[in-house]
């Protein structure tokens, strides 16, 4: 090919531009060594005049990428990941993928999920983060795949629906007033356990507002792993995604319909990058697993 002949571009060069862009810094890459730090620099120079682009800005005492910097370490950091998937699969090794999804979801529905896949001809590392962590993820091409709510979806990205979700207010039996049965006024009664801040946060307190519901906070958590925490101890109620019903025995609690929150209803999707054609079998494959572990 006639683009390899050319001076100025080479796999160590990618190479070291790559690390320098996921470590943020030149220094960080070359940990205190002279000769190292000034071999990394001049190589981003050199690829920054074969490609014509500026590849990295000064950011305080580290670097930042520009856009174009960001598009190369991504279409690098797959070219790489791609030729190590050849080489392992013709190794015999199981190719390796990584997949993020949030807290709950990914203690809910995800590790359980693996225990389905350990035949398959691949295996997973999972990745927890904040939605806007993961979709930056996946279109940087630090993740291969993650679990999105439907609406995170980004021009960019496409995923497989693979189950809905809605809310349900969960309760120790001995907190439940007797008479009370109805959600609303449990809401303004039971002392609960919310995520502080936060989309949902924001649109539970939009909707219970709008229908002049006072909710009694009485501790918040920065996950809803917490709050389910908080509601073993039989001292709180919470309000928790559908999926968390494994989580809480019958027996000791109750969980109660909310039609004030139908609105926030939302679709979960195994998303990916567009131009990922490689993961399509292998999303129908944990899609699969993820819908059989309810």
């Amino acid at each position: 090919m006639s683009l390899l002949s050319e001076n100025g571009l080479s796999l160590d060069r990618l190479a070291g531009f790559l690390e320098v862009a996921e470590a943020g810094s030149i220094a960080k890459v070359a940990k205190g060594v002279d000769s190292r730090q000034a071999l990394l620099s001049r190589q981003i120079k050199e690829l920054e005049t074969f490609f014509a682009v500026k590849l990295t800005r000064r950011a305080g005492r580290g670097i930042e990428l520009t856009d174009a910097g960001r598009d190369l370490a991504r279409r690098t950091r797959e070219a790489f990941r791609l030729w190590e998937d050849y080489k392992e699969g013709y190794a015999g090794h199981k190719r390796r993928l990584s997949v993020g999804a949030g807290g709950s979801v990914l203690e809910w529905l995800l590790i359980p999920a693996l225990s389905d896949l350990k035949q398959e001809s691949f295996e997973l590392s999972v990745v927890g983060g904040r939605t806007d962590q993961l979709v930056q993820q996946l279109e940087d091409g630090e993740l291969d795949l993650a679990i999105l709510r439907d609406n995170a979806l980004t021009p960019r990205l496409t995923g497989d629906v693979i189950g809905s979700y809605g809310y349900r207010l969960w309760a120790p039996r001995k907190l439940i007033p007797k008479g009370v049965t109805r959600s609303p006024q449990l809401l303004s009664v039971l002392p609960m356990a919310l995520t502080a801040g936060g989309t949902f946060r924001k649109k539970l307190n939009d909707e219970l507002t709008a229908r002049g519901i006072e909710l009694n906070v009485g501790v918040e958590t920065t996950s809803f792993s917490q709050a389910l925490e908080a509601v073993r101890t039989k001292s709180f109620a919470a309000i928790l995604p559908e999926f968390a019903n494994t989580h809480l025995s019958e027996q000791q609690f109750t969980a109660f319909d909310l039609p004030e929150l139908k609105s926030a209803r939302r679709s979960l999707v195994l998303a990916r990058r567009k131009q990922r054609e490689d993961l399509v079998g292998i999303s129908e494959t944990l899609g699969r697993a993820l819908r059989n572990n309810p």
